[in-house]
C-alpha cells in the first residue's frame, strides 16, 4: 500500500524537530500523533489534511503556535495539546471539534476571539480559557454560548496565562486543577468589565467542575453567587457540580452559596485576600424575605436536611485577612447537619483566623492547620473519633495540645507538628495513641521534654528534629517494636548520657549506639551522627565520625542509613563499607568532605544515594562504581551541583546513566 493512503500516523518521542511539507500529501490521514517531540512549528501543508479527525501534540513544549490555516481542517474532532495555546483566527469553522486545547485569548490580530466558541456546539469534556482580561464586554462572552454546550463537564476561567504539566490529565479525571498561575497585569483593566464577562460565561447545568482564577472584580455576578443559571428560559441550579475552586480572586470579599449543592465533593478557596469572614451566605442564600434559598430544593423541603451534604475535601488557603469562619445561622432548622461527610480539612496561611465552627466534623479523617493563629477551637470542640492524620505547622499560639487529644483521637495514625514556636510540651498520655504509626516533631524551639512512648506499639516512623531545647529523648523507645524509621537530629541540648539515641562511653569521650535502638527488631531506616552533638566552637568538633556504627551490623533489618556529620568532618566512617545490605544511603552535612570514596562501590545492594549540605564536595566516585544506582539526590551542595550540570559539568558523565536525578 502506498504511503499516501495511510490513515494513522504515530511518531511519538523520536526527537522530531520539524515536519516536512510532504505531510500534506497524506490526504487520507484520519489520526496523527506527534507527541513528545521538540517541534517548534508545523508546516502549513498540514492544513490540507481535510480528513484529519484527531491531532495529538502532547508534550511538544517548544511549539507555541499552530498553522494559520488551521480552520481548513473542517473534520477535526479532537485537538490534544496539553498546554495553553494561542490559536489562529477562524476556529469557528471547526464545527466538528469536540476536544479543545487549553485556550488563551490575546489582543493580537489574527488570533481567535471568544465569540468563535459559539459555533462549537459539540465541544465536550474540559474547556480551559485564560487571558480573559482581553474579553471586553458581556455581549462578547455571551456569544461564546458556554451555557448551550451540555457536553462541557469542566470549565476553567482564568484572567491570566496558564501553565500546566499535562501529565496530571485533569480532563479525564475531573479532579484537582492547580496549574492556573496569575501573572502581573495592567491594573487599569476594568473591574466592571471583568464582572460582566464572567456574567456572560454562564455554563450549562450539566457542569461538574468549575474553577475561576485571577478574577479581579469586587464581587461575583448573581449566577455565580447563587450557583444558578438560565437554561431554556428557566432558572436551574448547578446541582451537578462536584468540584469548585476559586484561586486568586483577590478583590472579592464574599463567597458564593455552595452549601446546598447536592453532589459537591471538593471546595478550594485560595488567595482571596479580601475575605474577612466566611459567613452564613456560604451555606444558604436568602431570597430577600428572610427565607433561605439557594438550591433547586430549599431548606424546608430538603429530605436529608444537610448543608454541604456530600463535601469530602475543603481547603482554605492564603486568605491573610480571614478572621472568622461562622456556623450556619440558628434560624435554620435545628436538626440541620453541616459537613456530615467531610474527610479532609486543610487551612493554610490564614494567620488571623480565630473563630471556627464548633460543631465538629464527624467524618473528618485528615486535618491540616498551617500558619494560623490558634488551633484551640478546632481541637477542643471537634469530634475526632475518625481522625487518622493531624498536621500542625506554624500555629503561633499553640502552647500545648488539649489533654483530650489522647482520649478522643483513638484512630490517629499520623501526628506531625512543625515550627510551632511556642509549643512547650506534648501530652503526657501520648503513649495512649495506640493506632499511631507516624510521629514527627520538627523545629519546635521551646519544647524541652518528650513524654514516654512505650505504649506506641504500632509506631513505624519517629522523627524529632531541630528541637534545640529538648533535654531528653523519649523513654520507652525499645518497647516500640514496630519501629522501622528512627531519626533524631538537630537537638543540641539532648543529654546523651540518658536512655538515648546515643550514649557516651564512660571516660572515653566517644559515643555509641544505644542498646534501646539495637533492640528494635524491625528498624529499616536509621539516622545517626551529628544530631545531638553540641560543640561551642569548631575546634572541639572531632575529625572522625562518631558514634561507631558497626553495632548496627547486628541488625539485619537495616536497609536505609542516614549519616549526619558536622562542618569540620572530612571523611565518611570506614565501617560503612561493611554495610553490604544497605539499599539507601544519606550523607548529610559533611562540611569538609571533598570526594565520595571509590570504596562506596562495595555497598553491593546500594541503589539510592542522597547527598545534602556537603558544601565543599567536588567529586563523585567513578561511573562504574555507581553503575547499580537508580536514583541520586543532590541538594545544598553548590560545587557538586555545578559539576553535575547536565551535559556540560565535569561530573555529569558519572551519573548520566542514573534513571532518577534530582
Amino acid at each position: 500500500m502506498q504511503a499516501r493512503y495511510v490513515r494513522v500516523l504515530q511518531l511519538i518521542e523520536i526527537g522530531l524537530t520539524n515536519v516536512p511539507d510532504v505531510i500534506g500529501e497524506l490526504k487520507h490521514l484520519r489520526y496523527m500523533n506527534l507527541s513528545h517531540n521538540p517541534l517548534k512549528e508545523l508546516p502549513e501543508s498540514i492544513t490540507t489534511l481535510y480528513n484529519l479527525q484527531t491531532l495529538r501534540l502532547i508534550g511538544c513544549d517548544q511549539l507555541d503556535r499552530l498553522p494559520k490555516g488551521l480552520s481548513k481542517l473542517v473534520n477535526l474532532r479532537h485537538l490534544h495539546i496539553g498546554k495553553v495555546m494561542k490559536l489562529p483566527a477562524g476556529i469557528e469553522r471547526l464545527t466538528c471539534l469536540q476536544t479543545l486545547p487549553w485556550l488563551e485569548l490575546s489582543a493580537s490580530d489574527g488570533e481567535w476571539k471568544l465569540h468563535e466558541l459559539g459555533c462549537l456546539h459539540d465541544a465536550r469534556g474540559a474547556l480551559v480559557i485564560c487571558g480573559l482580561e482581553h474579553a471586553k464586554c458581556k455581549e462578547e462572552a455571551q456569544k461564546a454560548e458556554i451555557g448551550a454546550k451540555p457536553g462541557i463537564s469542566a470549565l476553567f476561567l482564568g484572567w491570566s496565562s496558564l501553565e500546566r504539566d499535562e501529565d496530571s490529565n485533569i480532563i479525564e479525571e475531573l479532579e484537582v486543577l492547580d496549574g492556573l498561575q496569575r501573572q502581573e497585569r495592567d491594573e487599569g483593566s476594568s473591574i466592571v468589565e471583568e464582572l460582566e464577562v464572567l456574567d456572560g460565561l454562564q455554563p450549562h447545568p450539566n457542569l461538574q467542575l468549575l474553577m475561576v482564577s485571577g478574577f479581579n472584580g469586587d464581587s461575583f455576578p448573581s449566577w455565580f453567587t447563587r450557583m444558578t443559571v438560565v437554561n431554556n428560559d428557566n432558572l436551574a441550579s448547578l446541582d451537578n457540580l462536584v468540584v469548585v475552586k476559586l484561586v486568586g480572586c483577590r478583590r472579592c470579599s464574599h463567597l458564593p452559596t455552595l452549601g446546598q449543592l447536592p453532589v459537591l465533593k471538593t471546595v478550594v478557596i485560595d488567595g482571596m485576600m479580601a475575605v474577612k469572614q466566611i459567613g452564613t451566605e456560604v451555606y444558604t442564600q436568602s431570597d430577600g424575605n428572610g427565607v433561605q434559598a439557594g438550591s433547586s430544593s430549599d431548606m424546608t423541603s430538603m429530605g436529608n436536611r444537610k448543608l454541604f451534604p456530600a463535601l469530602t475535601t475543603l481547603e482554605i488557603k492564603n486568605c491573610p485577612n480571614l478572621a472568622e469562619w461562622l456556623q450556619p445561622e440558628s434560624t435554620n432548622p435545628p436538626d440541620v447537619e453541616s459537613f456530615p461527610c467531610l474527610e479532609k480539612l486543610k487551612i493554610v496561611g490564614c494567620p488571623l483566623l480565630t473563630v471556627t465552627p464548633t460543631g465538629g466534623f464527624p467524618s473528618l479523617r485528615h486535618l491540616e492547620l498551617t500558619e494560623i493563629k490558634s488551633a484551640q477551637l478546632l481541637l477542643q470542640y471537634g469530634k475526632w473519633s475518625n481522625l487518622t492524620s493531624l498536621i500542625l505547622r506554624g500555629v503561633k499560639e499553640l502552647t500545648h495540645l488539649p489533654k483530650e487529644l489522647c482520649e478522643q483521637f483513638t484512630s490517629l495514625e499520623t501526628l506531625q507538628i512543625t515550627q510551632c514556636n511556642n509549643l512547650a510540651c506534648l501530652p503526657e498520655d501520648l503513649g495512649k495513641l495506640t493506632a499511631l504509626k507516624k510521629l514527627e516533631v520538627w523545629y519546635c524551639p521551646v519544647l524541652k521534654t518528650f513524654p514516654e512512648i512505650g505504649g506506641l506499639r504500632s509506631l513505624i516512623q519517629l522523627l524529632i528534629a531541630g528541637c534545640v531545647e529538648l533535654t531528653e529523648t523519649p523513654a520507652g523507645l525499645d518497647a516500640c517494636t514496630s519501629l522501622e524509621n528512627l531519626r533524631i537530629y538537630g537537638c543540641g541540648n539532648l543529654d546523651l548520657k540518658r536512655r538515648l539515641e546515643e550514649e557516651r562511653v564512660s571516660g572515653s569521650g566517644e559515643y555509641r549506639i544505644a542498646e534501646s535502638v539495637l533492640r528494635l527488631p524491625r528498624l529499616r531506616e536509621y539516622g545517626v551522627g551529628g544530631n545531638g552533638i553540641n560543640y561551642e566552637n569548631e575546634e572541639e568538633q572531632p575529625d572522625h565520625f562518631v558514634p561507631d556504627i558497626s553495632p548496627l551490623l547486628t541488625m539485619k533489618s537495616i536497609r536505609e542509613l542516614g549519616l549526619y556529620g558536622w562542618p569540620k568532618l572530612k571523611s565518611l566512617p570506614d565501617q560503612l563499607r561493611r554495610f553490604t545490605a544497605l539499599e539507601e544511603l544519606g550523607i548529610i552535612d559533611f562540611g569538609g568532605l571533598e570526594e565520595i570514596p571509590e570504596w562506596i562501590g562495595e555497598l553491593s545492594s546500594l541503589c539510592r544515594l542522597s547527598i545534602l549540605s556537603c558544601r565543599n564536595l567536588r567529586h563523585l566516585p567513578s561511573r562504574s562504581t555507581m553503575k547499580e544506582l537508580n536514583a541520586i539526590w543532590i541538594r545544598s551542595c553548590p560545587i557538586l551541583a555545578e559539576g553535575c550540570a547536565k551535559d556540560v559539568g565535569p561530573e555529569w558523565h558519572k551519573i548520566s546513566h542514573i534513571k532518577y536525578i534530582k
